[in-house]
């Protein structure tokens, strides 16, 4: 039963891992798009708010996977223009670009609850930026196995400790000491994924092996003390000793 829960465990944390590995992936793609939108974008010269550039960022927005608004900032972090405007979420000002900021920069938006969205912006002068709002929804994945559903919690930020989104089931971690922990860190953007799981779910993956080990280790032990009774039996029955004892072959 040791070897059997230490094997759990180490099942489990690969499983942490990998969740952690595709929670990961998933945002590096969802991030990877919105880049190669906007670039496509301001290679084309659409950087404007004139009618035509307004209707290709709603047409592009409708067209991917996960971009849900895509529109122009001043460097006060305004917005102003985006299509469609339908996916105009509060807060509508985005943080302040400064002259000395990176070209593409990722930052989330939170409405002050639950609801966060995460933000990628180009440079397209020292005024405007183009920016793409993603989906809420970009990274509800199914990332784990079964038995971790309600027995995990994961967590996607970036490097400034924004939280980009989180998920967790009816388990939480600070009311569980025994917690199985992986962290991933993208080698493109600023993205970082924690995941922690259960230590004790994690024994339901080696449940059915268990179940088989028990049977089979109680059928041996059944069978073993079935040899040793029978041996045991033989000989007081039937050796040469107590044959000789019996027939007073003895003086």
């Amino acid at each position: 039963d040791y070897v059997l829960s230490q094997h759990a465990i180490s099942v489990g944390q690969a499983e942490a891992d990998s969740m952690a590995a595709r929670y990961l992936a998933r945002a590096e793609t969802t991030v990877a798009e919105a880049l190669r939108v906007l670039a496509d974008l301001r290679t084309t010269g659409h950087v404007t708010c004139s009618l035509a550039d307004r209707t290709d960022f709603g047409m592009t927005a409708f067209n991917s996977e996960f971009i849900v608004q895509i529109g122009l900032t001043d460097e006060a972090g305004t917005l102003i223009c985006g299509e469609p405007m339908g996916a105009l979420a509060a807060p509508a000002r985005l943080p302040v670009a400064e002259k000395g900021d990176p070209s593409v920069m990722l930052s989330v938006l939170s409405d002050g609850k639950d609801k966060r969205q995460a933000v990628v912006t180009l440079r397209v002068d020292d005024r405007l930026r183009l920016v793409a709002r993603l989906a809420s929804r970009s990274l509800d994945i199914e990332a784990g196995a079964s038995y971790f559903e309600d027995s995990s919690a994961t967590s996607v930020y970036l490097d400034d400790g924004s939280e980009w989104s989180k998920f967790a089931g009816k388990w939480t971690e600070s009311d569980h000491s025994s917690a199985l922990v992986s962290t991933a860190s993208s080698e493109r953007y600023p993205i970082k994924v924690r995941v922690a799981v259960d230590e004790t779910a994690a024994q339901k993956s080696i449940a059915g092996l268990r179940a088989i080990t028990i049977i089979l280790s109680t059928l041996a032990g059944l069978g073993v003390f079935i040899i040793v009774t029978w041996s045991m039996w033989r000989q007081s029955d039937g050796d040469s000793f107590s044959r000789a004892v019996d027939n007073h072959e003895f003086l």
